[in-house]
């Protein structure tokens, strides 16, 4: 409940900083505005286009999408929820940070859309794709350590938890 309301105020915020510049031109970064609302058609035909499976489910749909990402090698989670960081194994792009033309790090990966015809690329995104190891190794952490670390901090679902509290039970 408590993350829902938080939800729900972000969103009208976002609505309120769009009404703000439409009626008084108020500028705030291109992230704080809602997306457009054809913006979830639109991701779904350009993900249908790359041969993307859509999966769905009937419960709280993180553990299952992490698992379908650890299982295959040519899956990538495309979303915006900072809990996918820390799944065993799972791949994820955070939405909206796709790029075409950019020198690629360690953390680089090329996601290709084969012709159905004659499997040349005809498209091909890079992204930075996160896995819960390399943070872990980008940070010099062992993965235990790292997700000790994320609980400390919280989450949606922990930030009502007092880290004193935790410190207690813990030590």
């Amino acid at each position: 409940l408590h993350t829902d309301k938080k939800r729900r105020q972000e969103i009208l915020d976002a609505e309120t900083k769009l009404f703000e510049y439409c009626i008084d031109g108020v500028i705030y970064n291109e992230n704080e505005y809602p997306l457009p609302v054809l913006a979830k058609y639109q991701i779904r035909y350009v993900l249908k286009d790359f041969n993307v499976k859509e999966v769905f489910c009937l419960e709280e749909a993180d553990h299952v999408i992490a698992k379908h990402s650890s299982d295959n090698a040519n899956c990538f989670i495309y979303g915006n929820d900072s809990d996918f960081f820390l799944f065993k194994d799972a791949r994820y792009v955070i939405f909206g940070s796709f790029f075409t033309q950019e020198e690629p790090n360690e953390f680089t990966n090329n996601i290709s859309n084969k012709n159905k015809d004659n499997n040349n690329v005809d498209n091909q995104l890079k992204a930075i794709v996160y896995s819960r190891k390399n943070i872990a190794t980008y940070l010099d952490m062992s993965e235990t350590t790292f997700v000790d670390f994320a609980i400390y901090l919280g989450n949606d679902y922990t930030s009502h938890f007092s880290k004193r509290e935790f410190l207690c039970k813990f030590s």
